[in-house]
């Protein structure tokens, strides 16, 4: 259920409960992401908390995001949450008390969430994030025929059209007019 919260609604207190329970301790589990990102080649990565909220000591780049996501893809629990547009669960605490509480988390992105298409592209499954610093970053993962594609959008202002532009642009020149034109209908 916690991944669920982590993957799905960037739920950053089930991120830091993750955290605990396999690490022991915040820092403990960002030193064993850290190892892992190593592990994957991500070499300009380094993670100093389990949810990606502002910290000096915390960055990526975009390869090595995509490297993280290629290693993601090969889950097969990860690929599940992260293609669930909505998980609802009743969690029971043990400790007596008000006992079961109700939750439903909606994936915070738009592609999952059905709010927004890539014409002619099979959207699989993607992870957002947001700060203030970092502005609307997104990576996805999706498919144009038999070929399967990786992008990272960091830093953006509207990262559902900074997707449509790059997909469309290297996958389907001919869609990246049509798919801009459209947005700006859409905005006005």
């Amino acid at each position: 259920d916690l991944l669920y919260a982590t993957l799905l609604y960037s739920a950053n207190d089930a991120a830091t409960a993750v955290a605990v329970y396999i690490g022991g301790d915040v820092a403990t589990f960002a030193g064993m992401m850290n190892q892992k990102a190593a592990e994957l080649g991500a070499n300009n990565t380094h993670f100093a908390n389990p949810h990606g909220l502002h910290n000096e000591d915390h960055y990526t780049t975009p390869r090595d995001v995509s490297l993280i996501m290629r290693a993601a893809t090969e889950n097969a629990t990860v690929m599940e949450i992260m293609q669930t547009p909505t998980y609802s669960c009743t969690i029971t605490r043990e400790n007596g008390g008000d006992n079961e509480h109700h939750y439903t988390w909606n994936s915070t992105n738009v592609y999952m969430r059905g709010t927004d298409t890539l014409e002619g592209i099979q959207y699989i499954c993607g992870k957002t994030g947001y700060t203030g610093e970092a502005g609307r970053c997104l990576v996805s993962y999706f498919q144009l025929g038999e070929e399967s594609y990786i992008s990272v959008i960091m830093n953006s202002k509207d990262y559902a059209l900074a997707t449509k532009q790059l997909a469309y642009y290297k996958l389907e020149p001919d869609l990246l007019e049509t798919a801009v034109r459209t947005q700006a209908q859409t905005d006005s």
